[in-house]
């Protein structure tokens, strides 16, 4: 079951939690964020999202097996409102880490989230 915290983790989080914070760090309202609007800064609060649901978010994909992986991307689209096949999730992933690479202001959010959370941080 998709909630159960990432290997290294310290808090139980949810997809909702993860939303929810990023919204309130970002300033994005949570329809925004949800909805399909491409212009800033509601596609950086989605990489935000995804980043942080891959990273920190366990489950078995529904398989019933007692093995965790990190949240699948059908499962990130379908949190996010978006269809199961939509490619999304993956594409805002690998930007994302290449944002967080960079460092900066996108890497400075994610430590905030991830604090706001009481979640260790990701070290992609």
């Amino acid at each position: 079951e998709a909630g159960e915290a990432g290997e290294g983790s310290q808090a139980v989080t949810t997809p909702q939690h993860i939303i929810a914070a990023v919204c309130e760090q970002t300033g994005v309202t949570e329809d925004d964020l949800l909805g399909r609007w491409k212009n800033e800064p509601r596609p950086r609060a989605r990489r935000l999202c995804v980043l942080l649901m891959r990273r920190h978010i366990k489950t078995d994909w529904g398989r019933g097996t007692t093995e965790l992986r990190p949240m699948s991307y059908p499962q990130i689209a379908v949190a996010m409102g978006r269809s199961k096949h939509n490619r999304h999730p993956l594409c805002q992933y690998n930007q994302a880490v290449w944002e967080y690479d960079e460092g900066g202001e996108f890497t400075e959010s994610v430590h905030a989230v991830e604090a706001a959370l009481g979640l260790e941080g990701i070290g992609v």
